[in-house]
């Protein structure tokens, strides 16, 4: 790993905790996950190792300063590897709209993945936990409160990290394509 690899991962990294903290100082509710969305654009950009990289320690410094708990590992393992992914698929489309299907999917299994990891966790069935895990992403069940708030998260994230791809790489930052 190059030392302007892990510039920019702590750069990224501490964008995300600061974000992610400041977002949670407002509101408990969540239309955008902008760790995901940074860890998107440095895998996108950069390489699905930065990418993994910054998903997990977002999700690990954020989740410790605010407050730590089993979905901790949860979180930052689940967010590593669709970040890693994104990196993977994005560089194989040309497209954006396949980039943002892409990324809007991966969020979409992210979602249901961690919820259902966590109902799991607390003593559900796997398919029990599935179920609920994919149904609260639409209906507010097990402690949720609003409606359809997991596809408006899915498409927010997708479309502010397919925005930041676009704009950095205009900069002419990133190695995508260079490598």
């Amino acid at each position: 790993m190059r030392s302007s690899d892990v510039a920019l991962i702590s750069v990224l990294t501490a964008l995300a905790v600061a974000f992610r903290y400041a977002k949670n100082s407002v509101t408990p509710f969540q239309f955008v996950n902008i760790p995901l969305a940074l860890a998107y654009l440095a895998a996108g950009l950069f390489s699905p190792y930065v990418g993994l990289a910054v998903a997990a320690l977002s999700y690990l410094i954020s989740d410790l300063i605010l407050f730590p708990g089993i979905w901790t590992l949860v979180d930052s393992a689940l967010a590593a590897v669709v970040a890693f992914l994104f990196g993977v698929f994005y560089r194989r489309f040309e497209s954006r709209i396949a980039a943002f299907i892409v990324a809007f999917l991966l969020t979409f299994f992210y979602d249901i993945l961690s919820s259902s990891l966590l109902y799991v966790i607390f003593g559900l069935k796997p398919w029990e936990a599935f179920a609920w895990g994919f149904i609260g992403l639409f209906l507010p069940i097990m402690g949720g409160g609003m409606i359809g708030v997991g596809p408006l998260t899915e498409f927010s994230t997708s479309l502010l990290a397919l925005v930041l791809i676009e704009s950095v790489a205009r900069r002419g930052f990133g190695r995508w394509r260079s490598e």
